[in-house]
């Protein structure tokens, strides 16, 4: 099935992104802490220093980027968790398609490209096509 658009704000900043690919490289609510740890543990240094996380994150709690769940009271186990609104994949269409040159007759040459750069063999586009019929297929009978 194709899943329904999620209304978000515009481009992320570097530091958002980064912030982003841990919440999607999680797959599981985590807190700010665990966050933060993520950030402190990269090879190149920290992506951004703690002071700047509460803004990272209002901004993109208020642009709909992140999902927050939980957070009564304090503490480690009470600290509020945070999700992502959409995944990465979601979000690079949105980026695509929120260019304002960007038309739909543009899809099948993204696809092309997304071959291009992916290496895929014959027989992996092969299945990816038939998928892609299958996920178009079952949404226009919705």
């Amino acid at each position: 099935m194709i899943k329904k658009k999620v209304e978000v704000g515009g481009p992320l900043t570097n530091s958002e992104l980064i912030l982003m690919n841990i919440l999607w490289d999680a797959q599981r609510p985590i807190t700010g802490p665990e966050i933060l740890a993520y950030v402190n543990a990269s090879q190149e240094g920290p992506a951004f220093d703690r002071t700047s996380y509460h803004a990272l994150v209002n901004n993109l709690l208020d642009q709909k980027y992140i999902i927050s769940i939980g957070g009564c009271g304090h503490g480690k186990n009470q600290a509020r968790k945070f999700i992502p609104a959409l995944s990465r994949n979601e979000y690079y269409a949105h980026q695509l398609t929120s260019s304002k040159r960007f038309s739909p007759s543009d899809i099948p040459d993204l696809v092309c490209s997304l071959f291009s750069y992916s290496n895929v063999t014959s027989e992996e586009k092969e299945a990816i096509l038939k998928s892609i019929d299958a996920l178009v297929r079952e949404d226009a009978q919705e």
